[in-house]
């Protein structure tokens, strides 16, 4: 269900409630405002709500074209959560203070999360194209290139993750149960599993061209359809066995048809070797070792479970 929509049920109580608490609360946020604020404290809580959905919105949106006011968002954000905070300090001591004050201090929180989130959206809408590039030319075994295009993008990647890593830790602190609507706690809640989903994603990205990286030549051998050495292969295991598809977000398909690739060229190669091995004795294993001699092209795509064999010794 969207954040924003409520059942009517829900709406009718949250009606009767607000009904009920409304004399209470209005001397508080309608009437008191600390010396020189221009805004309710009302209109505040709505502001860091709008900024709390909007910066989702914008975060799972990239790497689509983002407007290029995404650090006036960022600004603004941040000034509803300072302004909120100056309002929850300048309130009087009082049980019901004491609750609105929680309220408010969430609010603050949610505006903040939404402050590095922006900032966080901004730095990714100019650098997933370059992931996706990256992710293209893997698929087409250029590593080198694949390699090149996502050591580019890596720094703008890095202070997105940075932006989002400071996005939990504040939304983390706060309590979504203490804002003033359920409609709220689920714009709370879908910024928070934005912001962790995307966290995430980066974090496997990173370390898919990481582990390509590492195993560069091994991945070169077999596009090029030239036989592994023992580390190269044990390599490149390692390498299918650690990474994991599902934690890529929305570029779980492209990582998957890489591994995927990688996975049936192996299986090619181990099977052509095997074959030599046994020829041996009839005099027929080809000329300079285990040479694959397949292009990727050829290949089939490996599935997941396939097996492999033990890698053979380097001595």
């Amino acid at each position: 269900m969207h954040p924003l929509r409520i059942h009517r049920s829900t709406l009718l109580l949250a009606l009767l409630v607000a009904l009920i608490l409304l004399p209470f609360i209005l001397p508080y946020i309608d009437v008191f405002r600390p010396e020189g604020e221009s805004e309710s404290l009302e209109d505040l809580m709505l502001k860091a709500v709008y900024h709390g959905n909007e910066s989702a919105t914008r975060l799972q949106a990239v790497p689509e074209e983002q407007p290029p006011e995404l650090g006036e968002l960022a600004s603004q954000a941040a000034g509803v959560g300072d302004a909120l905070q100056k309002q929850v300090d300048a309130l009087p001591p009082s049980k019901l203070g004491e609750t609105l004050s929680k309220a408010a201090e969430t609010y603050a929180v949610l505006a903040r999360g939404a402050s590095h989130t922006y900032l966080a959206a901004d730095n990714l809408a100019r650098s997933l194209r370059g992931v996706e590039e990256a992710l293209n030319l893997l698929q087409e075994c250029r590593i080198e290139e694949a390699l090149e295009k996502y050591r580019e993008a890596r720094p703008g990647l890095q202070v997105a993750s940075k932006e989002l890593a400071e996005a939990l830790k504040i939304l983390e602190e706060g309590d979504p149960e203490n804002l003033l609507s359920g409609n709220h706690t689920q714009v709370y809640l879908r910024l928070r599993d934005a912001v962790n989903e995307t966290l995430t994603m980066l974090e496997e990205l990173d370390r898919l061209f990481s582990m390509v990286e590492a195993n560069a030549d091994g991945l070169r051998s077999l596009c090029a359809g030239v036989g592994l050495s023992a580390q190269q292969l044990r390599g490149v295991i390692s390498m299918l066995e650690n990474l994991n598809p599902g934690n890529a977000g929305k570029y779980a398909y492209e990582e998957a048809q890489f591994l995927s690739m990688v996975q049936g060229m192996l299986g090619s190669a181990q099977g052509q070797e095997g074959q030599a091995q046994q020829g041996g004795g009839s005099g027929q294993t080809p000329q300079g070792g285990s040479q694959t001699g397949t292009s990727p092209q050829e290949q089939g795509s490996g599935g997941s479970g396939a097996g492999y064999g033990t890698p053979p010794s380097d001595d």
